[in-house]
């Protein structure tokens, strides 16, 4: 997609005076971008050429109110109860919007106890208590 800074630039090198072929040289762009974008009079109100329809946009908020209830409710169930209203999207799709929706979870890495006694020797731990071979005993906390 040809950002807004982008079509700036193509007009400012056509108000400079360089033809098509050079502005696209020295943008480093595709020539046919460049012809596209060469007489945009506003580039910010350029309609989009083509914009795809979304098949659960009418669902979002039934979705979004659901999770605020019941966040625990599985993306599947909300899946059912939506095409039961008429979704003929995919369960994919709803997937992916209850995983955009719902906060990210990291997993919580805790420090392992490092075993006294000698690296590499061979230690049980039995309820609590940590046993070597060479005789050593300590509480594991």
């Amino acid at each position: 997609m040809t950002r807004v800074w982008e079509i700036v630039n193509i007009q400012k090198c056509r108000d400079a005076g360089l033809i098509k072929t050079a502005t696209a040289r020295r943008l480093a762009m595709d020539r046919g971008t460049v012809v596209k974008y060469w007489n945009v009079e506003d580039a910010l109100n350029e309609v989009p050429i083509y914009q795809r329809a979304i098949k659960i946009e009418p669902y979002k908020d039934y979705i979004i109110e659901r999770l605020k209830k019941w966040p625990e409710l599985s993306a599947e169930k909300i899946y059912q109860e939506i095409k039961k209203q008429g979704y003929t999207g995919s369960q994919r799709t709803v997937r992916r919007y209850v995983a955009m929706l719902r906060p990210k979870s990291f997993r919580e890495y805790k420090p392992y106890v490092t075993l006294p006694g000698a690296a590499g020797k061979r230690a049980s731990l039995v309820c609590g208590r940590q046993r070597s071979r060479t005789g050593m005993a300590a509480q594991c906390g």
